[in-house]
């Protein structure tokens, strides 16, 4: 009978340490800094800006709901510029989308495992490969962490963290 409750308390708590909340990427008000390198030539050292990104709003699209994106290059934001329109499905998949294009791209999927290629990207779309998935501890909720790479011309390596984006930036 021992055997029997310890089995099924077994089954509860790796059931229960194995799942988690899936934490969505788009939300009203959620904002981004990124870091930009603009050039390096050496001697000279390099030049950085930063770009800033915050979801304000929404808008319907044939029957899409779309979240407005928008961007200010200012060091501390305070007039922000609609550049672009992004979405999250019920797949866990992040769309991003120009205002004067109709197509779409996606930027992100949340629901790959690993060994998936996937094609992501706005301004040069590429091939992932999901290498591994893990967790990380971020503000006491544990998150998914997908170790990505390219093995294109170059290697090239991200980090995409559930709820946050790629340390690459929200959109590359």
């Amino acid at each position: 009978m021992k055997s029997i409750i310890l089995l099924i308390m077994g089954a509860l708590l790796t059931t229960y340490l194995c799942s988690q909340n899936y934490f969505p990427l788009i939300e009203e008000d959620k904002e981004w800094s990124v870091l930009n390198e603009v050039f390096h030539i050496p001697p000279y050292p390099s030049f950085y800006t930063t770009q800033n990104f915050k979801v304000i709003g929404d808008t319907n699209i044939n029957s899409l709901f779309f979240n407005k994106l928008f961007t200010s290059n200012e060091q501390v934001p305070t007039s922000w510029n609609l550049s672009y329109l992004i979405r999250e499905d019920t797949n866990k998949r992040i769309w991003l989308r120009g205002l004067s294009n109709e197509d779409e791209f996606l930027l992100y999927d949340f629901s790959v495992v690993q060994g998936d290629s996937i094609q992501v990207g706005y301004f040069e779309p590429i091939y992932l490969h999901v290498d591994s998935i893990s967790s990380i501890m971020i503000n006491s909720s544990l998150r998914k962490q997908y170790w990505m790479s390219y093995n294109g011309l170059t290697d090239y390596q991200e980090t995409w963290i559930e709820g946050l984006g790629s340390d690459k930036g929200i959109i590359w």
